[in-house]
């Protein structure tokens, strides 16, 4: 046939008809292209002549589709096995055996195994945090989210340590930080939360040398107050109270002219002297004999009378307190035998500083 075009025409009555080319091998089909029994184009191919399979079909709109599914080339990083007319060097291939890559501009992006999922450019949009508090489930915390990883902690919001409720670590604060255990000079603040919505705080200072902690309850809504860690400088050092909670060391101990004392948190105070001198003990005292008063003030006052007890050095002799006061106490030793040389008293007070 000779022309400017030619059209073979292959026409069927109606939509469930049949118009095709079919393929034999020894006059059995093989394959087979055309409108067959429907208007959707398709192609099949058969192994016996009676069973064929559909592998390729298009209808009006001119999407193609694969009911057999496709085999495309390994392919490489420059010429991708699946690539785009436009962009040669962008789409699919596999490396080696159970891995698919995804190849941008002639490069492996992203490379998914039986064992692994690599990504070799950085992760962005929604699948990951919007911003360091960002908690979405299933989004990927970045460099920095909730303060891991970044080389100075989160701001902590407002400046308050009540708005931080996020759990996550490194919240820094300001000097100026509010609801913080005394100034903090730039401490930092981690944050865990229970399972019933209850949270808890742990606070340390700028020098890392103290810490405290606290906690939300869910229950009453209400924070609790801090509690300071105690530390090697909390162990000894000087005690102190507020309203009866103790908020220094758990011991002091000390000494001046007038004896060592030793103070606990508890609010106990121990007095001790061991170097006061009776000059004698032959004074008469009915059938027994006694020393002149011999006068003591402790080396720490206390808050209510203590008791006072102690010996005099001698077997024959022993201690006789007098009534004590807060700050001091009359002593004086009694005998069963007059006593004309000192005698050295230890004595001891026992009570409360508050």
């Amino acid at each position: 046939m000779r022309g400017a075009g030619h059209q073979l025409k292959i026409n069927k009555a109606a939509a469930a008809d049949t118009a095709s080319l079919l393929f034999q091998s020894n006059w059995s089909g093989r394959a087979e292209m055309g409108l067959a029994g429907n208007d959707a184009f398709s192609i099949k191919v058969s192994g016996d002549g009676a069973s064929f399979v559909t592998a390729l079909t298009t209808q009006s709109g001119g999407v193609v589709s694969l009911p057999g599914g496709a085999l495309i080339a390994d392919g490489t990083a420059a010429a991708p096995g699946l690539a785009f007319a436009a962009d040669t060097n962008t789409g699919l291939r596999s490396p080696a055996a159970g891995q698919i890559a995804l190849i941008t501009g002639g490069t492996q992006r992203a490379l998914l195994s039986n064992t692994a999922l690599q990504i070799s450019v950085p992760v962005t949009g929604t699948a990951v945090q919007a911003s360091a508090l960002d908690g979405t489930a299933g989004r990927l915390v970045t460099a920095g989210g909730f303060g891991l990883g970044a080389t100075a902690g989160m701001a902590a919001p407002s400046d308050n340590a009540n708005l931080c409720v996020a759990a996550g670590l490194a919240y820094r604060f300001t000097t100026a930080g509010l609801n913080t255990p005394g100034t903090p000079y730039g401490g930092s603040l981690i944050v865990s939360t229970g399972t019933n919505g209850d949270i808890q705080q742990l606070f340390f200072n700028r020098e890392g040398t103290r810490a405290w902690l606290r906690g939300w309850s869910s229950a009453t809504s209400t924070w609790s107050g801090w509690q300071r860690l105690i530390g090697n400088d909390l162990i000894l050092g000087t005690v102190s109270q507020s309203a009866g909670v103790p908020t220094g060391a758990v011991v002091e101990r000390g000494a001046n002219a007038n004896g060592g004392y030793v103070r606990f948190a508890d609010g106990t105070q121990i007095c001790t002297r061991s170097d006061l001198a009776a000059g004698n003990a032959s004074m008469a005292d009915g059938a027994l004999f006694r020393s002149a008063d011999v006068a003591w003030t402790y080396p720490m006052a206390f808050a209510e009378a203590p008791v006072v007890s102690g010996g005099a050095g001698d077997t024959d002799a022993w201690l006789a307190p007098g009534t004590p006061g807060t700050t001091a106490c009359t002593l004086r030793v009694k005998s069963s035998v007059t006593k004309a040389a000192a005698l050295t008293l230890r004595v001891m007070a026992q009570g409360r500083w508050f």
